[in-house]
């Protein structure tokens, strides 16, 4: 089959599509991805035929946007300001898919769009969506949000009362976000999306752990299927390897690493991390997109500063991950065995804090208060043999998973259906 793949984000809603990629055509199906010009080089590099679509933004421009909706605390606001980022460049972006999609037989986009299915449609093709966390998935047992859940309510009034919030749910987010791109819709003679939450696309793929977080199957819509993760692990670049051998000279070092989150005061607040970290305690530190570095002049020797890394091999030299919570990074955190630090700052990266915390093998971190408690926190969890031998016990059971694999079946039954 041909399939289309599309996605729209910081790098963990690209590399988990990648993977998809790449199980794909290893079964034999034509596949490209439409996607921003700055992720060119790691979906090309990963094999993947690519097409950019706009907005081709440079890592500065991605970290204006983050540092934008870094500003937005209500989740609502955030999804409205991501599809606001889109609307000068949707009609450019549809006119490229509709090109790819003729004669295509599937597009498999990231959940944010559900609209494209008309879009799909439109050109022959099914439609099927990516959810990379779990918290946007309507089941009896959870809620739109934590505090709705009501666990004190019994069997089937409890599961009446989350159902309620859902519908409720899914009707602000679908009709808020319908009216950001409403005259783009109209233009193109496409209707308005159907369903944010209850029915995006006729089949949604999530790409988690089905043994460490699915619910039981009964309290599952039948369109959701949990895959396990999709991971794609960049290449192994020898000289940093090297760096990091003689940087932890055989020891395992707490790693630090915030991926496509930056902020504000990201810069002062690294500087007081700086300042409050022990004399001597080594830390190694991806700088990504907020930019970290130390002083010039001024630099530490016990504090190692990287960039792009294959976050097996780094979180393999890990005493403690310390992160943000994005999907991405926290599948490589559980996949590492490692203990974690969670520090969220938006969106879905406080419900991630909140899984893994309730796993047994994390803890979460306030963003106010990081830079300060930071060194009591590794020091804390380095002396929890508990919360480690948990981390590696989900480590071994994800590893008798394989998601693309899993989805790629999927996807090519839903094809013959």
């Amino acid at each position: 089959m041909r399939v289309v793949i599309t996605s729209h984000g910081s790098t963990g809603d690209i590399v988990p599509m990648i993977a998809l990629g790449r199980a794909l055509m290893a079964a034999g199906h034509e596949t490209v991805f439409a996607a921003s010009g700055l992720f060119q080089e790691l979906i090309e590099g990963s094999g993947v035929p690519f097409r950019s679509v706009p907005p081709d933004w440079s890592v500065q421009d991605g970290s204006e946007a983050m540092k934008s909706l870094s500003r937005v605390n209500q989740p609502l606001k955030q999804l409205e300001r991501i599809y606001q980022f889109g609307l000068p460049y949707y009609h450019e972006y549809l006119d490229i898919l509709e090109e790819l999609l003729t004669g295509a037989d599937l597009l498999v986009s990231s959940y944010l769009y559900p609209f494209l299915q008309t879009v799909a449609e439109q050109k022959g093709a099914r439609f099927a969506v990516a959810t990379f966390a779990h918290n946007s998935v309507p089941t009896a047992v959870n809620a739109p949000l934590p505090g709705l859940s009501a666990p004190f309510l019994p069997g089937a009034l409890g599961r009446a009362w989350r159902n309620a919030w859902w519908g409720i749910a899914d009707f602000t987010v679908t009709r808020t976000l319908n009216g950001v791109v409403y005259d783009v819709l109209r233009a193109r003679n496409i209707p308005k999306a159907r369903s944010f939450f209850r029915t995006p696309a006729p089949l949604a793929l999530v790409t988690v752990s089905e043994k460490l977080f699915a619910p039981p199957r009964e309290h599952l819509d039948s369109r959701f299927t949990f895959t396990g993760y999709w991971r794609y692990q960049t290449p192994i670049n020898e000289t940093i390897e090297r760096e990091l051998d003689d940087f932890c000279a055989g020891e395992e070092v707490p790693v630090l690493n915030f991926g496509s989150v930056t902020w504000d005061s990201a810069e002062n607040d690294f500087a007081e991390l700086l300042s409050h970290w022990p004399k001597g305690k080594k830390l190694i530190v991806q700088s990504g997109w907020a930019g970290f570095r130390q002083a010039p002049g001024a630099e530490r020797q016990e504090i190692k500063i990287i960039g792009h890394a294959n976050h097996d091999r780094l979180f393999a030299r890990a005493s403690v991950v310390i992160h943000h919570g994005g999907a991405g990074t926290t599948a490589s955190a559980l996949h590492s065995g490692r203990p974690q630090i969670i520090i969220p700052h938006i969106a879905d990266q406080f419900f991630w804090a909140n899984e893994c915390q309730k796993l047994g093998l994390s803890m979460t971190g306030k963003r106010a208060v990081w830079p300060k408690q930071l060194a009591r926190w590794v020091d804390q969890i380095e002396r929890d043999s508990a919360l480690r031998q948990t981390a590696e016990n989900a480590a071994t059971t994800l590893q008798k998973e394989d998601g693309p694999a899993r989805a790629v079946t999927l996807l090519e039954n839903y094809i013959k259906q």
